[in-house]
């Protein structure tokens, strides 16, 4: 099955590679010649080839009319009208392809001729000129192909039957010509239609195409044996639509097929193509006498035969493959006439080609080959350094899922990448030395693109990046959104603190996951960083006191020292010098006062459990708060 799916869906083409070349059936001579600048000369010829005709003049000689049903009537005269319609491609707002129908002339041709009669007289053929100009396009329609319309009129002239035949066929002419002059039809309606079977009065027809789809000439000079079709009465022009809109059925009856072609009528005559306009009849060549062919009884003069033991270039060659297992304890011989790969059937045309195949392809098994006196043996035995595993740019991969390589949200990163194109190494000649023993890892090529095929993975989920994460530095991912969504919501399931220190611990846990301060030392300069992009956040939020318990906290940890505390504590007073901080201080002061003594009033002056309403303040004893709310307000006084 694997081998019948390779030939159906093969990964590369066989014929390609280098060492296949005979399964090339196309060379490649032209290239050396190839110059860029000649490729508009080349184009400008070959449509100059395809507008030129093959003469300037396609000469028609009419040889007879041939019927076998119309015996009776040897000798009269067919009257062939020639008509050439122009096939066009259909337009867009056409509702079928238009069809030009144009007369070229009308010839005189006898009906079941003797040898020595033709269509113009004794020894005479009637001729007909067809110049090559009538074969363009017209009124802006591209001209799809040409068909040559032949219709065949049966002329009999019953008044003038006892006379000779040119004497008939004279009087023939002038009788259509004063018919012509009169406007009066030569040929009763009961001529017109004829006779079921055919005969004297009918009609025929038949067509020849000139061109093909590609605008080649179909129609060469020889002799043309036309077998034309009977044609009911038929009052209008030929062709007047498209042949698809006029389609019919036919019966056909079941009548026997041997010699049914020798009973149809057939209109002969010679074609060619001249550059000179041929007259109107022509003579007609004579038939040489037979003479007897010398025929070679004796095949004496034949070529020397080949001596024996010499084997021809297409006799097979024994190919001996030695199965080895576990270090040659055991073989197994398996022989073929053939270059037939045994594990995917391919036929590699020559010994070079197959172990080479084997040696790229299957690289599961080692192959080393042995010259053998009745062809060739190849060693097979199983690689042990086969590791199985991908060896190709690791970014096929990851490549993006089925659907993306279009998107329709927008412009999509992609990794680059590197792929060799065209390589073109100075490769040793094809010979079968290069197979004797097995190659070491030294004498393999080095790779052509080092450094592209890498793939980077995330440090902490072990993903692969993708194109669009590239610039985002890999040791920075502590700092991922969803990381600092879960930690925010983990702080906000404590229930033993308020909402100041909640959203205190919030800024300061967002600010070292963001900086990744990770040692004991970094803790000082944290502090102070944490001022200088939070420190006017924390006064618009009130929280200058949860700071201060914060510092005092990692003070007794001895995380920071005494200074540390000074320091950051003294630069977040300068901080409430902003006036738009100082008003947000004193509403939020007279927002607290307000709140302390309604609280007061409604416990009676007890505040030994009270519980702040404010969400920035712990709880704590009324003397403890009075204090503290002083102290905020009378800092920036002091301050100043």
């Amino acid at each position: 099955m694997n081998s019948s799916y390779k030939l159906l869906k093969p990964i590369f083409l066989q014929r390609t590679l280098y060492y296949m070349r005979g399964r090339m059936s196309r060379s490649h001579k032209n290239r050396m010649s190839f110059k860029l600048d000649c490729l508009l000369d080349k184009v400008t010829q070959k449509s100059e080839r395809q507008n030129e005709r093959p003469a300037s003049y396609l000469n028609i000689a009419f040889t007879g009319f041939h019927d076998d049903k119309l015996e009776g009537v040897c000798g009269d005269v067919a009257r062939v009208e020639t008509f050439i319609v122009k096939m066009c491609h259909k337009k867009r707002k056409e509702s079928s392809a238009p069809l030009m129908q144009v007369s070229v002339g009308t010839q005189d041709v006898n009906i079941n001729p003797s040898e020595g009669e033709g269509g113009g007289g004794c020894g005479r053929n009637a001729c007909l000129s067809i110049p090559t100009h009538n074969f363009t396009s017209s009124n802006g329609h591209q001209v799809k192909s040409y068909v040559l319309v032949f219709r065949v009129s049966l002329v009999h002239d019953q008044e003038n039957a006892g006379e000779p035949v040119v004497k008939r066929r004279r009087v023939g002419r002038s009788a259509s010509q004063d018919s012509q002059d009169s406007n009066i039809p030569l040929i009763s309606t009961n001529a017109i239609n004829g006779d079921s079977h055919g005969g004297v009065g009918s009609t025929y027809a038949g067509e020849l195409v000139m061109f093909d789809r590609h605008g080649r000439c179909l129609l060469t000079p020889g002799q043309y044996e036309l077998m034309l079709e009977l044609q009911a009465g038929e009052t209008t022009q030929l062709c007047k639509s498209s042949p698809k809109k006029n389609a019919s059925w036919e019966s056909i009856d079941t009548l026997k097929f041997d010699g049914i072609f020798n009973n149809i009528p057939v209109l002969k005559f010679t074609l060619n193509w001249n550059s000179e306009n041929s007259t109107s009849v022509i003579e007609r060549p004579r038939l040489r006498p037979l003479k007897p062919l010398d025929v070679v009884l004796a095949n004496s003069a034949s070529t020397k035969p080949k001596p024996q033991g010499v084997a021809s270039p297409e006799a097979p060659q024994l190919v001996l493959y030695q199965f080895v297992y576990n270090n040659n304890s055991r073989q197994q011989t398996e022989a073929r006439r053939d270059f037939h790969c045994p594990w995917c059937s391919l036929n590699c045309m020559a010994l070079y080609s197959l172990l080479k195949h084997l040696k790229l392809c299957h690289a599961r098994f080692t192959f080393t080959y042995v010259p053998h006196p009745k062809g060739a043996r190849i060693d097979v035995a199983l690689n042990e350094c086969y590791d199985g595993s991908y060896a190709g740019n690791p970014q096929d991969l990851v490549a993006m899922p089925a659907g993306f390589a279009f998107s329709r949200s927008g412009p999509t990163r992609r990794t680059p990448t590197t792929s060799v194109l065209v390589c073109r190494p100075k490769r040793p000649k094809p010979s079968l030395s290069e197979f004797l023993e097995q190659d070491d890892d030294f004498d393999l090529p080095r790779s052509y693109i080092l450094g592209h095929n890498r793939l980077y993975h995330h440090t902490m989920t072990c993903l692969p990046i993708q194109p669009h994460e590239l610039d985002e530095d890999s040791e920075g991912e502590h700092d991922s959104e969803w990381v600092r969504q879960k930690t925010q919501m983990m702080i906000d399931e404590f229930s033993d603190v308020n909402e100041g220190e909640k959203e205190l611990m919030k800024m300061w846990n967002l600010h070292v996951m963001k900086y990744n301060f990770v040692g004991d030392s970094q803790i000082p300069l944290a502090c102070s960083m944490f001022l200088e992009s939070h420190g006017t956040e924390l006064l618009r939020k009130s929280l200058y006191r949860n700071f201060v318990l914060h510092m005092v906290s990692l003070h007794d940890f001895g995380l920071i020292g005494t200074g540390v505390v000074y320091k950051c504590i003294l630069h977040l007073q300068n901080k409430m010098q902003d006036p738009s901080v100082q008003k947000q201080l004193a509403a939020s002061w007279e927002e607290q006062r307000r709140s302390s003594k309604k609280l007061f009033s409604s416990y009676n002056g007890s505040s030994s459990s009270f519980v702040s309403p404010v969400k920035q303040e712990s709880t704590c004893s009324s003397a403890t708060s009075n204090g503290l709310t002083e102290e905020s307000k009378s800092s920036p006084t002091k301050s100043k």
